[in-house]
């Protein structure tokens, strides 16, 4: 399936997988996620019914979802209609539609080509800091049978650590996470600024992701407010993104 350039934006890496397709929605011609009219409007590009398509009701936590035959919601994409608690779904379904929404959290799309498996995963800091994109890889290889050396990681735009301001409340749980220390740099009374890009990226690689097969957009999103809605920028108001992914029948 081949969606609009002018529409999405999309992981480079991912698009010699003529099987699998995905997207990173943004806010040209007033796409707002966060709407019903917005996700009717999606719907309408993709195109897709309003039951091929599954999104969690995130909770900035760890949980990643196996969505099965046995496990296959309806309507679950339109507002107040959200059967699933998780901050990421994984799945080997074809043709039904995996999202998650964000605003400033990071959007990780993994795919494994060898057995067809394809997840969606909400990292927010408290997800990143308690280790939500390692939880990803165990599903992949626990549930699915995945190898690591098979899978395949995109980590999208999101809040970069130029803007990504935390309280000294925060920083200790970072701190005390094995592979984050370099990726805070001091601020003002006792505040810090935090990569969470860098932080997924490394504890993906420590996880055995090869390097050439992880790709991460340097776009932040805070920065970039006329590209993407911000959550730090722009309050809790702003409208979401989302990404998206599908395999096809």
């Amino acid at each position: 399936m081949i969606l609009p350039e002018n529409e999405f934006i999309f992981f480079k890496k991912f698009q010699q997988f003529s099987e699998l397709t995905h997207c990173i929605t943004t806010r040209k011609n007033g796409l707002n996620l966060r709407t019903e009219e917005g996700r009717w409007t999606f719907l309408q590009i993709i195109p897709a019914s309003s039951d091929q398509i599954i999104v969690p009701h995130q909770v900035h936590g760890t949980d990643i979802f196996s969505l099965t035959g046995l496990h296959h919601p309806a309507g679950s994409f339109l507002p107040g209609d959200f059967p699933l608690t998780a901050d990421g779904l994984i799945t080997t379904l074809p043709g039904i539609w995996i999202g998650v929404f964000v605003a400033d959290c990071i959007p990780i799309l993994m795919y494994d080509p060898v057995q067809r498996v394809v997840a969606v995963v909400h990292a927010g800091w408290r997800g990143v800091a308690g280790g939500i994109q390692g939880e990803a890889v165990k599903v992949f290889t626990h549930t699915y049978g995945s190898r690591i050396p098979d899978v395949w990681v995109g980590i999208g735009p999101g809040i970069g650590q130029c803007c990504f301001e935390v309280g000294p409340e925060v920083i200790p749980q970072f701190v005390d996470h094995s592979s984050a220390r370099e990726y805070l740099s001091p601020g003002e009374s006792g505040h810090g600024f935090i990569d969470l890009k860098g932080i997924i990226r490394r504890d993906l690689l420590n996880q055995g992701i090869l390097p050439d097969h992880l790709e991460t957009m340097s776009l932040c999103t805070s920065c970039r407010s006329d590209l993407f809605y911000s959550y730090r920028r722009e309050g809790k108001e702003t409208g979401c993104m989302m990404l998206a992914a599908q395999i096809e029948r």
